[in-house]
């Protein structure tokens, strides 16, 4: 979707972060199941596109990728903390360590790409949201699920809205070509 340098990714990623802040969200988890998330909103948390099966997780002050050892590496170059898994499905590893992320258990809420306003393939489907409720308890991240969930829609809106400068930039551009 967007060819970005690195600086532009990680200068979204503090974007998306102050506005967690500002909203009050503690914790965002994107999973994405399959290499169609650049047409997603990967570029709106500074993450890159291309591989499949991993989650990342942001919070005001932290960044963390859930991946494969082989795509480790991009995960890093890309300013996440890396957390590697052993199999195809994320959320069992993402959620046996999400309070060692966030920093304790029971952080809430937890912002999910779970919408009924976007169609986007990184956009967590039922099945996976009531997997990834199940793997929290079975964790003991926390005992009642779905409360604990809100939709990333604000973020994304709001996100998406505000525009860096290079972003302007960009803008500009596509306008001059059409």
């Amino acid at each position: 979707m967007w060819d970005l340098r690195l600086e532009q990714h990680l200068a979204k990623r503090q974007q998306a972060q102050q506005i967690m802040n500002q909203l009050g969200i503690p914790v965002w988890i994107t999973l994405v199941a399959d290499n169609e998330a650049e047409n997603g909103h990967l570029p709106l948390i500074g993450a890159p596109s291309g591989a499949s099966h991993r989650a990342y997780v942001l919070t005001p002050t932290r960044a963390v990728a859930v991946a494969h050892n082989i795509e480790l590496e991009i995960q890093g170059r890309y300013g996440f903390e890396m957390l590697e898994m052993d199999i195809r499905n994320a959320i069992p590893p993402l959620a046996k360590n999400l309070a060692s992320i966030v920093g304790n258990n029971g952080v809430t809420p937890i912002a999910l790409n779970y919408s009924h306003q976007f169609s986007n393939v990184d956009t967590i489907g039922h099945g996976s949201l009531e997997l990834l409720a199940k793997e929290l308890e079975h964790a003991n991240y926390f005992t009642s699920n779905h409360e604990r969930f809100v939709s990333a829609d604000q973020l994304i809106f709001t996100l998406a809205s505000t525009k860096l400068p290079y972003e302007i930039d960009l803008l500009k551009e596509a306008a001059q070509v059409t």
